[in-house]
């Protein structure tokens, strides 16, 4: 298998830790990409991850990027159905942490069943 290219939406504790945990138990798993609104949860991110990720002004500029192929998504939740909706799109992979029910209704409010 070759090399995995990762984009964090969300690099908070839980997105960070998470992503952390991915990385360090597979070689072949990079970050390539952060978005994050906080800032600090960027510059938390950058000091502690082993790589070098771009970081993207918006998670859309993530989605364009042809070397990430999977997208793990940490935000807040109001911003879940948007995001995964944009990477699927885009032919990402998608990893989030949405309780099922309430991905189930936010995705029935959309049209998607």
């Amino acid at each position: 298998m070759e090399n995995v290219g990762i984009g964090v939406i969300g690099c908070g504790a839980m997105g960070l830790s998470l992503v952390q945990m991915v990385v360090e138990n597979d070689p072949r798993l990079k970050v390539i990409a952060l978005y994050d609104p906080e800032q600090r949860s960027v510059d938390r991110a950058l000091s502690e991850l082993a790589s070098s990720p771009k970081v993207c002004s918006d998670y859309t500029q993530l989605m364009d990027m042809s070397n990430v192929q999977w997208v793990m998504i940490a935000s807040w939740n109001c911003y879940h159905h948007e995001q995964i909706v944009s990477a699927f799109k885009t032919g990402k992979h998608v990893y989030e942490r949405t309780y099922f029910k309430w991905a189930y209704r936010e995705n029935y409010q959309h049209g998607i069943q």
